[in-house]
């Protein structure tokens, strides 16, 4: 049974049994199932995101489903087991563990209480990660894609610790040469890795497909920088564009 029908199951009856008319092939594409207030169910394949007709006309169904504030709560309690209260750490930071492994991810209105410290007052949605292939490589090697043979990378160890900076790398044979060096695995995953894997033939290299950017991650860190009280001034702030702008002028039309 694919991974998919694993995390359905964990859903109320009314909305698993319509999610699991999907066909397996289908089924094996999906990365992400989205539960959004006032909305019909989404789906995120390779990274972009559709609606249940576009899907597959088995959830034709859903289209016209529109998630309502009691269904949205009773998705929570079910998602639980039951026993919301015994997830609360977890909630606090905008998430919570299925039975399977695989997270859901919170959003909506969370208030800092004096005594209960934050609080989800009002769920506005919630995104179901389906994990399916796990990998036991000492490095981790994202890879977004940009132009030609350019990636933007970086390299983390097991505990996603920093090894190599983000940077943007033009990708050459022997381009990892020093990782490969160290003997020890490493898999490259994300949108840029297709048109590098050819170069990157060394042994101790694997490939990760269908891993692709997600949000879902963010809610964590930012409800700890929330309890932190690490803000930002927006007026100020300067997002981490990686590569300098630089100016010019337009082409001169002939």
């Amino acid at each position: 049974m694919d991974e998919y029908y694993q995390v359905v199951q964990t859903l109320p009856q009314w909305l698993a049994r319509p999610l699991g008319q999907l066909p397996s092939e289908d089924a094996e594409t999906v990365h992400e199932l989205r539960l959004r207030l006032g909305c019909a169910p989404q789906f995120t394949v390779r990274g972009c995101s559709c609606t249940p007709t576009q899907l597959a006309p088995e959830l034709n169904a859903l289209q016209t489903m529109q998630l309502t504030p009691l269904q949205m709560e009773e998705i929570l309690f079910t998602l639980c087991g039951g026993s919301v209260h015994t997830h609360q750490t977890e909630i606090a930071q905008g998430y919570v563990t299925l039975e399977n492994g695989c997270r859901a991810g919170l959003g909506g209105r969370f208030l800092q209480n004096p005594e209960l410290g934050i609080v989800l007052q009002e769920l506005t949605s919630v995104n179901l990660r389906i994990a399916r292939e796990k990998t036991s490589a000492d490095y981790l090697v994202p890879m977004l894609d940009a132009r030609r043979m350019e990636v933007y990378t970086a390299v983390y160890d097991r505990d996603l610790q920093e090894v190599s900076p983000v940077e943007a790398l033009i990708v050459r044979p022997g381009a990892y040469a020093s990782l490969s060096q160290t003997g020890k695995t490493a898999c490259f995953f994300g949108d840029g890795m297709d048109k590098c894997r050819d170069l990157l033939g060394e042994e101790n290299f694997s490939f990760l497909p269908g891993v692709f950017p997600s949000a879902l991650a963010m809610g964590t860190e930012a409800l700890s920088r929330l309890r932190e009280r690490r803000w930002e001034d927006v007026a100020y702030f300067e997002p981490y564009y990686l590569k300098d702008f630089v100016g010019g002028h337009p082409a001169e039309k002939k």
